[in-house]
C-alpha cells in the first residue's frame, strides 16, 4: 500500500487503528510524506502515530526524492 500525504488529521483524532487494519492485509505499507521531515510531528501531525504501521516513512517532496524511493524498493 502507498499512502501520499503529510499526515496531519486537522485536529481531529488520529485514526491509526484503521491504518492497522489495512496494514495487516498487505505485504507491505510505504508512507511518501511531502513535508519536510523536520516539520514531522508539529502542530497537528499524526505522522508519529502512523509510522509503526508503516515499513517506510520518507520525506518525499520533488522527483529526486521520488527517485531515490523508487531506486530502494528494488
Amino acid at each position: 500500500m502507498l499512502i501520499l500525504g503529510d499526515g496531519r488529521n486537522n485536529h481531529r483524532a488520529a485514526q491509526e487503528d484503521r491504518l492497522r487494519f489495512f496494514a495487516r492485509r498487505v505485504a507491505h505499507v510505504f508512507w511518501l510524506n511531502p513535508e519536510r521531515q523536520v516539520n514531522w510531528d508539529t502542530g497537528d501531525s499524526a505522522i508519529r502515530l502512523y509510522a509503526p504501521h508503516c515499513e517506510r516513512v520518507v520525506e518525499c517532496a520533488n522527483l529526486a526524492q521520488l527517485r531515490d524511493f523508487a531506486d530502494h524498493l528494488v
